[in-house]
């Protein structure tokens, strides 16, 4: 009966030492935290494991703020940190990988920040918003919008060893105001 115990518990570490960090709270695999710095100021935080992409960790991260943001009653979230989370820029960043977006115009800088090059995680301050405000990715974002966009991504199907599937990253680039309407 120990063994049948042993070699269960074996094969559920095997199944969960292969699969990356899920969307959950912080644990034994990874995941999120948050800290509240000051009234409407907090610290929010994804970490990955060893199977984790960085464009996981990102998307998870983003996700998070925007759950949050809603929670905490606000609509929207602006990131103070000094993340450049999109750059049409070719130049490389110490602390980022280098991801195009759809279309091939841009890139998306993933700043994740390693403890230990093997598990990414990616942690920064954020400002919580109520209206009136205007939404300006990639610094600030209206909060149900950008989760009604991510949540596809991180609730539905994954790829990979539980990763969030690649896909464009058109929610991070900035938008163009629009002209005024000529009459005539």
């Amino acid at each position: 009966m120990r063994r049948v115990r042993a070699l269960c518990c074996a094969a559920v570490l095997v199944v969960l030492g292969g699969c990356a960090s899920p969307y959950s709270d912080a644990g034994i695999t990874g995941g999120y935290t948050e800290q509240q710095l000051e009234p409407g100021i907090w610290r929010v935080m994804f970490a990955g494991n060893g199977f984790t992409t960085p464009e996981s960790v990102q998307t998870f991260w983003l996700y998070r703020c925007t759950e949050l943001a809603l929670a905490q009653h606000y609509q929207g979230f602006e990131i103070l940190s000094d993340l450049r989370l999109v750059s049409d820029e070719r130049g490389t960043q110490d602390d980022a990988q280098l991801i195009p977006v759809h279309g091939g115009g841009g890139y998306v800088y993933i700043p994740i920040y390693i403890a230990d090059s093997a598990k990414p995680y990616l942690a920064a301050d954020i400002r919580l918003l109520n209206q009136p405000f205007t939404p300006q990715a990639p610094k600030s974002f209206d909060a149900a919008a950008l989760k009604a966009t991510l949540q596809p991504l991180v609730e539905g199907k994954l790829c990979d060893n539980g990763n969030v599937c690649p896909h464009p990253h058109t929610y991070l680039e900035p938008k163009l105001p629009l002209a005024p309407a000529q009459s005539g």
